[in-house]
């Protein structure tokens, strides 16, 4: 049974990974602040700091696949500690790299969870082939991951769209977020004029478990999401009619009214849309349509089974 470390199981991504791939995998997570709690899975506190004794924990975990699902992601403390930030999604994931190689008698496929935000948004439908020339602190360092990490063998490289699904207290969800305002029927202020590929967290992990069980997938970069641009109103309104709710609360806004994170109107994401071509040629994956994907949280939550 492969053995999987998962850096980061606490959050969104990570813990949705750790319920998903323990049903086949020996899965191991580190956390810091939000401690997880989830069957058949081991987890551990773990610090990520310049201090931080990496190779102490490859020796513990002995992983044949890692899961670099940490970081930092919000956007104004990814500009306020611009130093840190590039530690946490750049720094780190490269001396782990290291340390596992060191360590481990064969070299563990190393999975890094990248963005869409290394783009500007000015084209819109970007390819792996496409020059990244993101704006935004955020996007910045993990550009500085993928560079880092693109230099080492047996690495795996994944800028995701923008991912959602149901998350766990602590957890930044879109739909937690947005099905709590629909149902108490506060409005809803939404951008429709600028354009994302959405991602189910339950894809997220379907392709994660084709890379682990693949032996002839070629590392380097790979762009997953919902192949159809949308915007957050149109994220909005599926939501609400999967969820059979009103959609009368949703207000539509454009992106050039908002000048947040020190972005000026003009510098925001406006098309951050991505080709998920190269994936799907080489598995037989195709992301689900948002709506459909978000009618099976609907009715999981029916069924008592989400």
């Amino acid at each position: 049974m492969k053995r999987i470390l998962i850096v980061g199981a606490s959050s969104f991504a990570g813990s949705n990974l750790a319920l998903f791939l323990r049903k086949k995998y020996r899965v191991m997570g580190t956390y810091f602040h939000h401690r997880i709690q989830i069957n058949d899975v081991l987890s551990f506190r773990f610090p990520l700091s310049t201090e931080t004794k990496f190779k102490s924990l490859i020796r513990i975990a002995r992983p044949d696949v890692i899961l670099y699902c940490a970081g930092e992601r919000n956007e104004s403390k990814c500009s306020q500690s611009p130093i840190e930030t590039l530690f946490l999604n750049a720094g780190a994931p490269s001396e782990l790299f290291r340390a596992a190689r060191e360590v481990c008698p064969k070299i563990p496929k190393f999975i890094y969870f990248s963005s869409s935000k290394v783009f500007s948004g000015v084209k819109g439908h970007y390819s792996e082939e496409d020059i990244p020339d993101g704006q935004s602190s955020y996007g910045r360092s993990k550009l500085a991951g993928e560079e880092a990490l693109s230099r080492f063998e047996n690495t795996y490289i994944l800028r995701l769209g923008t991912l959602f699904g149901l998350g766990s207290s602590g957890q930044d969800s879109i739909v937690n977020r947005f099905l709590t305002s629909l149902w108490k029927k506060e409005l809803i202020p939404l951008i429709h004029d600028e354009y994302r590929s959405f991602f189910s967290v339950d894809d997220l992990c379907r392709a994660i478990d084709l890379i682990i069980e693949s032996e002839t997938c070629p590392e380097g970069i790979y762009h997953l999401g919902n192949p159809h641009r949308e915007s957050y109103y149109d994220f909005g309104l599926h939501l609400a009619h999967a969820f059979n709710l009103q959609d009368t609360g949703l207000l539509k806004i454009s992106g050039k009214s908002i000048s947040e994170h020190g972005f000026r109107p003009e510098d925001r994401g406006h098309d951050l849309s991505l080709s998920t071509d190269r994936f799907s040629k080489l598995f037989p994956f195709h992301a689900k349509e948002t709506e459909f994907s978000l009618r099976l949280i609907q009715y999981r939550l029916r069924k008592g089974t989400q």
